[in-house]
């Protein structure tokens, strides 16, 4: 999250299970405010997840994310 805050992320590649506390979606709708805030630019993005319902979750909340780049 630290890395996706400081702006350094320029693609990322999405799994919704990580194996730790937080998950896929959780990092999406981190980008989507960050991006909102105007705090980063908008990452190029791709999902590889096998879980349909994570999927699902993380591409609403990054289309939402490019939505907002493109107000910018």
């Amino acid at each position: 999250m630290e890395i996706l805050q400081e702006g350094k992320v320029s693609f990322i590649s999405f799994d919704h299970d990580l194996g730790t506390d937080l998950g896929g979606h959780d990092v999406a709708t981190e980008i989507e405010t960050l991006v909102h805030d105007g705090k980063i630019l908008m990452p190029e993005w791709a999902v590889h997840s096998a879980n349909p319902v994570g999927e699902a979750e993380i591409t609403a909340a990054m289309k939402s994310a490019e939505k907002f780049g493109q107000q910018s």
